[in-house]
């Protein structure tokens, strides 16, 4: 087979020609026009709305999460109201501390041991809760002093004890104990202190 080839010849001065070509120039002109005028910037609009709902997409996502959450946040906000109660519990209040130290002293009552000195010292605030030291010397036969010691230990309060010192006595099995302890009372959150700035005025002439 044989092709040939097509050639065509536009005669610019046939008038209807020439408005054709005028035509074909003006569309290609109007469209590249639209397309960086009108197409480019939808596609601008386009690209930072996707942006924007992308951004959006995410919070939604966190926030589904959170709500799935709150259950399991609910249980244990009620679990450490409950844990910090307890605590209360080991710490009395501040108004408390006197009739918990006689508690303490009264002990030696209850076991017969002799009561030999208790001297309640200066309480010391350490944030929400402040320690309340006091020095004690009982005496009594071991049995009832190894008692005494028991019934610290097993309070509900928080106790501690130290500087634990034993002698004997002249009389008969009986021995003589000095000791220094802290009992812990809660007294708060301490409140913010606010420092206000010093303002400076000017003196007007």
């Amino acid at each position: 087979m044989v092709f040939k080839k097509l050639q065509f010849k536009m005669d610019f001065r046939n008038p209807a020609v020439f408005l054709a070509a005028i035509s074909v120039a003006l569309f290609i002109v109007i469209i590249g026009i639209y397309y960086y005028s009108v197409y480019s910037g939808l596609q601008t609009k386009l690209s930072q709305r996707e942006t924007i709902l992308t951004g959006v997409t995410t919070r939604y996502k966190t926030y589904i999460k959170l709500v799935e959450s709150y259950p399991v946040l609910l249980k244990r906000d009620r679990k450490l109201k409950k844990e910090f109660a307890s605590l209360l519990l080991e710490l009395p209040s501040k108004k408390n501390i006197p009739q918990f130290l006689m508690e303490i002293s009264n002990y030696e009552k209850v076991l017969s041991l002799n009561l030999k000195m208790f001297k309640p010292g200066k309480p010391v605030a350490k944030g929400f809760y402040e320690e309340v030291p006091f020095l004690m010397s009982i005496s009594g036969n071991f049995h009832n002093v190894y008692k005494f010691f028991y019934k610290l230990a097993s309070m509900k309060r928080i106790v501690d004890i130290h500087d634990v010192s034993m002698s004997r006595t002249s009389k008969g099995h009986k021995i003589s104990v000095e000791f220094k302890g802290t009992a812990f009372s809660f007294i708060g959150v301490p409140p913010i202190k606010h420092t206000r700035r010093a303002k400076k005025y000017r003196r007007r002439d």
